[in-house]
């Protein structure tokens, strides 16, 4: 996908990692109400809670420092503060392998962040730019791919998302992008240049 390290190959560590995780039952109602999940989405799609809690857990799982700083989940100063904030983490699955690991609206230095894909892609697929509606179109049956925002598909990604789409036999892309308004001073998300 570019030239940072490929998340997959600490999909181990994500992965005992994910197993070992709550899910609050405030996280699960916060779904459930702002997303419109079921709980055999939250539960197949494997949402759990960030936050302090984490840390006791990061300290117990196994593994060689160097590869678990390597992976994100750890710095040099000990375990990620990004996963120590209350936060939903978004677990990019591959069957049952988890394969990265990201906490909503952050992502860890250095790793390639793989495209979000809840189920392999059919001939039609929805193409948009979160992982959250990615989730939501795979409740309804659709076979999705979720962006961590629309550069995930630009410039060195966009080889790859076109490879994807080959390899899995997909012809027919629905582009669904966010609603928002940038153009609006009065917004902080305000941008100047409609390009930007």
């Amino acid at each position: 996908m570019n030239d940072k390290r490929d998340s997959a190959a600490y999909a181990d560590l994500y992965t005992a990692f994910i197993d070992l995780i709550p899910l609050f039952p405030e996280d699960r109602q916060e779904l459930k109400a702002k997303r419109g999940f079921s709980d055999e989405t939250i539960d197949a799609l494997k949402f759990r809670s960030g936050g302090p809690h984490l840390g006791k857990i990061l300290k117990g799982l196994s593994g060689n420092t160097a590869r678990m700083i390597e992976s994100g989940l750890y710095t040099e100063a000990g375990p990620n503060p990004k996963l120590l904030n209350p936060n939903i983490l978004i677990p990019y699955l591959d069957q049952d392998r988890v394969v990265y690991l990201r906490p909503h609206k952050d992502a860890f230095s250095g790793l390639a962040v793989p495209f979000y894909l809840p189920t392999k892609l059919g001939q039609f697929a929805i193409l948009t730019e979160s992982e959250f509606k990615a989730a939501a179109a795979w409740q309804w049956s659709f076979s999705a791919i979720g962006l961590c925002g629309i550069s995930a598909a630009a410039v060195k990604n966009f080889d790859a998302l076109t490879e994807l789409l080959k390899a899995q036999s997909c012809t027919l892309i629905c582009i669904i992008f966010d609603n928002e308004i940038k153009d609006d001073p009065a917004f902080p998300n305000y941008k100047k240049h409609f390009w930007d």
